[in-house]
């Protein structure tokens, strides 16, 4: 989300939405937010909304992949981070049947790096 001054209406924000793209800009104070996306978006799909002076928008990503970070140059993610926040994810949950080839090897490794953690023989801070 993005801070939003205290007492902001919708009508007080532009919000611009590309397949490339983010700009919010507040119309007395101009561009609060702006920048290119890491990867495409759908943006005919796109939405906001403004709850509690915090401006919130969705964004559907044009393609399957993670996202190491939010626009290009961006601060990114390591691979444990994004591992993370799939498996905390309940709406991205298969069942083994539904999982394509390479999640399952993904899941494969997944499941021996825990058991090198538990065993101690890698530090759970040491992949990336």
């Amino acid at each position: 989300y993005i801070q939003a001054p205290r007492f902001t209406k919708p009508r007080d924000l532009h919000v611009e939405i590309t397949p490339t793209r983010l700009a919010v800009s507040l119309h007395w104070y101009g561009r609060v937010f702006d920048g290119p996306l890491r990867r495409r978006v759908k943006s005919s799909e796109a939405v906001w909304t403004l709850e509690d002076d915090e401006v919130h928008v969705a964004l559907p990503k044009d393609d399957a992949y993670f996202w190491k970070s939010f626009y290009e140059g961006g601060e990114e993610k390591g691979h444990l981070e994004i591992w993370r926040e799939i498996n905390e994810d309940e709406d991205s949950q298969k069942t083994w049947d539904e999982l394509t080839p390479d999640e399952k090897k993904q899941a494969m490794e997944r499941a021996e790096y825990d058991q090198m953690v538990a065993e101690g023989l890698v530090h759970p801070d040491d992949i990336d």
